[in-house]
């Protein structure tokens, strides 16, 4: 099977196009990296952040604000279509459901 090349889609329709084409060629691979790596720069930035601020960091905090924040940028790449499939973005919601959880269960320890 040949993959489509570049000169096959129509990049003057908007940026989407290359970044679902990108996805395509990497059999979905491409979009749920960039959502991990959101994932892990976001929980490290607001980590490190915290600790420098107030002198402590709080990891549970930082995974549930890093799983917000890829929540709703899956549920903006699921706007465009044929981008992102369903259970991606089911689970990036189960991920920030996970760190909801640690978060509330992690304050009655302190």
């Amino acid at each position: 099977m040949a993959y489509p090349t570049l000169a096959d889609v129509n990049t003057t329709e908007g940026i989407h196009v290359i970044f679902t084409y990108a996805n395509d060629i990497t059999n979905g691979l491409f979009v749920n990296l960039t959502l991990f790596s959101f994932f892990v720069i976001m929980m490290l930035a607001t980590y490190f952040s915290q600790q420098r601020v107030s002198g402590k960091a709080d990891m549970p905090s930082s995974f549930a604000v890093a799983g917000y924040l890829t929540g709703g940028l899956a549920i903006l790449f699921s706007l465009i279509p044929n981008f992102i499939n369903t259970p991606s973005v089911v689970m990036v919601l189960v991920i920030a459901t996970i760190g909801t959880l640690w978060l509330f269960l992690s304050r009655g320890r302190e």
